[in-house]
């Protein structure tokens, strides 16, 4: 049987590990798609039905397939090239129509369960990808492409802890498969990087993640997001030597993005490289003088500079950052601390009252206010902040105590339960939602478990996890 070859397309915010991910077995060239990576990789499956692909499905040839489907409606291969012609026409609803068709005349056949996955997570439809891919794994339990595809739905629904567990699989059905490789390095680091202390108690994940993303550069050598998702891994473990490595190279392969830059700026800042971080950030910042990160970077490295202006500036430029992104409290905090520098004190006092109606479980706004309500004579307010404060600072190492228990008892259930209760009051759903499951795979038959996981489905607007 004949084998097609075809690019994957990339789409969504991890555009090479959605290029991998993504797989897509006819949707090439549709103008609502990311162009493919260069150098990304491509696809040779030999269970895809044999078909000349349309180069260029005019209307006259179009109205022939459709003559042709419509006197052999039962012709699987006229409706493949039909899908096909769909899809260079632009019409990703009809083309979709015709993969129905076919998984319904060869519900057994793995190809249009697949095609059928792929299409409607072009579409952004993760939860229809999802049951198009698990009926691929009724059909196939050891498709890679099919776990693959999985794993991808369930990462774009932010279920990172099943997303991993596909990508496992992937991985175990095709260990020398560059795509299952990258994609559970991917899901490692997605996972991982939910969680508040990541670089402390997910040190496993991240550290598959490195080795995964360095061993698929093998494959794809001058791919800007590799080198960006590798050099979060490395910021992630502390390695800022190897992240700035990384990221400057990142840059260099994604001119046109911003992200590598705000990440080489917060890590030149994390290694103490602050004289470069302040070149690096000032130049990011005329490409990209909306970008909310760069403006927040840029107040905390005026703030330690000699110039006179200094203090002015970096309260310009968390202003700024404040006006792009309202609903930041860390922006809220910073704008609060540069404001006090200037002794604009009822400015201050608002923006660490907005900071705590973002997130009441800092420590800063506490304290800041708690300092201001003193300095202006509301000893009753300022004592009940100082007391907030020290709540919220036991909490956070009430906190860090569980999350180093789960480390060291990874396999009790009830540790990963009160875990799973401190991010759900945080408002730390996602998280939640995995440790919840996490720990239902330790006690599958847990009433209490159940209800916190389905609770958490809720507020995230899921699909129940499958035990």
């Amino acid at each position: 049987m004949k084998t097609r070859k075809i690019k994957v397309i990339s789409l969504g915010i991890l555009s090479l590990v959605a290029a991998i991910a993504f797989q897509n077995y006819y949707l090439t060239t549709h103008p609502a798609l990311r162009e493919p990576i260069t150098g990304s990789p491509t696809r040779d499956f030999a269970d895809l039905p044999p078909s000349n692909l349309l180069s260029n499905a005019g209307e006259t040839e179009l109205k022939q397939i459709e003559n042709a489907v419509a006197q052999k409606p039962k012709d699987t291969q006229q409706r493949w090239r039909l899908a096909d012609a769909y899809q260079r026409a632009g019409n990703l609803v009809k083309a979709g129509e015709q993969l129905r068709a076919i998984v319904a005349l060869e519900p057994h056949k793995l190809a249009g369960h697949l095609a059928l996955g792929d299409l409607a997570l072009a579409q952004g439809h993760a939860t229809s990808a999802e049951s198009a891919y698990r009926q691929c794994l009724r059909v196939s339990p050891k498709s890679p492409q099919a776990w693959l595809g999985l794993a991808s739905a369930l990462n774009q629904q932010k279920r990172h802890f099943e997303a991993l567990e596909s990508a496992r699989k992937a991985v175990a059905v095709a260990p020398k498969n560059p795509s299952t490789n990258l994609l559970l390095a991917a899901t490692a680091l997605d996972f991982a990087a939910q969680f508040p202390y990541h670089q402390k108690t997910h040190v496993a994940e991240l550290t598959l993640a490195r080795r995964l993303f360095e061993k698929s550069l093998k494959t794809w050598p001058d791919t800007g997001n590799l080198y960006l998702r590798l050099g979060t891994a490395c910021l992630a473990l502390k390695d800022t030597r190897a992240a700035i490595i990384h990221l400057r190279r990142a840059v260099q392969l994604l001119p046109n993005e911003a992200a590598p830059n705000v990440l080489l700026g917060r890590t030149l800042m994390r290694a103490g490289q602050r004289e470069a971080a302040f070149e690096h950030v000032a130049s990011s910042i005329k490409r990209y003088p909306a970008d909310a990160e760069l403006q927040s970077m840029m107040a905390k490295l005026w703030r330690g500079r000699s110039q006179p202006e200094a203090l002015q500036r970096s309260y310009d430029c968390i202003r700024l950052a404040v006006n792009l992104a309202p609903d930041n409290s860390e922006y809220q905090e910073t704008l609060g601390l540069a404001a006090l520098r200037l002794k604009k004190i009822p400015e201050a006092r608002v923006a660490f009252e907005n900071a705590l109606k973002l997130n009441r479980f800092s420590r800063v706004p506490y304290l800041q206010l708690a300092a201001i309500n003193n300095q202006i004579g509301q000893t009753k307010a300022a004592t009940n902040y100082a007391k907030q404060s020290s709540q919220v600072n036991a909490q956070e190492a009430q906190l860090r105590d569980v999350e180093s228990l789960v480390k060291a008892y990874p396999k009790d259930a009830s540790l990963r339960l009160a875990l799973g209760d401190w991010y759900a009051e945080r408002g730390l759903i996602a998280p939640a939602r995995d440790t919840f499951l996490q720990a239902l795979r330790l006690q599958p038959r847990s009433k209490v478990l159940q209800s916190r996981l389905a609770a958490a489905e809720r507020l995230l607007k899921t699909p129940p996890a499958l035990n």
